[in-house]
């Protein structure tokens, strides 16, 4: 059952024998360089995918971005709904909501989602509703790349743009 020790002994010696041949040393240079690649191209398949994800999140983003202004356009715009809303603005509006809440920060839900509850709250003016409006559409901007150096693009801005069509009928 059990090996003599002259047996184990002469196995050292010969693990000992190979261990000291060039052969041995060859093995261990390509095991070496081959762990090397592998690591290597699975660097670059991970930074690969890394990079795709943002471009998908960023398309996500901007995406979600571009529902939020046409719909809030056709809302303040399109005031001719008045209670006959059409069903599949809703569903599309519906839509952009769940895309804040999947893409967006938590700056842009933040936002919204006091512009949202605002508009239960009687004594809420409509320009302090339309503020949060505004802040969410600027939180949104910076999130995709837009710097808005030295606070130049205020939710003041935000609000005119959106109200100038409607208000001063210039469209």
């Amino acid at each position: 059952m059990f090996a003599d020790s002259t047996s184990i002994d002469s196995l050292l010696q010969n693990i000992h024998s190979f261990v000291g041949t060039p052969m041995f040393e060859i093995i261990i240079i390509n095991l070496v360089f081959t762990v090397i690649a592998f690591m290597f191209i699975w660097s670059k398949v991970q930074l690969s995918l890394s990079t795709q994800n943002k471009i998908d999140l960023e398309t996500k983003k901007r995406e979600a971005f571009k529902n939020l202004l046409v719909l809030h356009s056709d809302l303040i715009l399109g005031k001719q709904f008045g209670n006959d809303i059409p069903i599949k603005w809703l569903e599309k509006f519906s839509d952009m909501t769940i895309n804040i809440l999947l893409w967006g920060s938590d700056k842009v839900i933040f936002e919204y989602g006091e512009y949202a509850m605002m508009k239960y709250k009687p004594t809420v003016k409509t320009e302090e509703r339309e503020i949060h409006f505004a802040n969410a559409v600027l939180a949104f901007r910076k999130e995709i790349g837009y710097k808005n150096r030295f606070k130049r693009v205020t939710p003041e801005h935000i609000i005119r743009l959106f109200k100038i069509g409607y208000e001063d009928k210039v469209i």
